[in-house]
Formats: structure tokens, C-alpha cells, sequence
């Protein structure tokens, strides 16, 4: 099992921990001000399922699998 986040719409946008990423910049008052660039988006959801990787090396829910016929 593994997490997979889908946004509100319940399309999958990321496969795998959510890689949080900050940006570090100095304030013109000198403190350190830091942003979040990634964020979950807003109304995303994240549960275990199962994924199977592609001919192509990716990462797919199986749920989405086409069928093997």
C-alpha cells in the first residue's frame, strides 16, 4: 500500500509522500521568512492503495489498471 493523494475532483496528483519544498529568503527586517512552494492543495485527499509500476517505470494506482485483455 501507498499513499496517494487526489485532488477534490478525485483525479490522482501525486503518488508516494507529498514532497513539501521552502523557500528561504530574508525579510527587509532581517528575520528569516520562509514559504511554502507545494502545498496539498486545498480540498486534497490522501489514502493507502494499491499501485503497480508501468512498463515505463511509473507509478500507477491499480484502479485505474486497463484490463490485461
Amino acid at each position: 500500500m501507498t499513499k496517494v493523494y487526489r485532488d477534490r475532483k478525485g483525479d490522482v496528483i501525486n503518488i508516494g509522500e507529498w514532497e513539501t519544498l521552502y523557500s528561504y529568503t530574508t525579510g527587509d527586517d532581517g528575520e528569516e521568512v520562509v514559504t511554502t512552494c507545494n502545498p496539498i492543495p486545498e480540498g486534497a485527499t490522501v489514502s493507502d492503495e494499491d499501485v503497480y509500476i508501468g512498463e515505463d517505470g511509473g507509478k500507477y494506482v491499480v484502479s485505474n489498471k486497463p484490463d490485461q485483455n
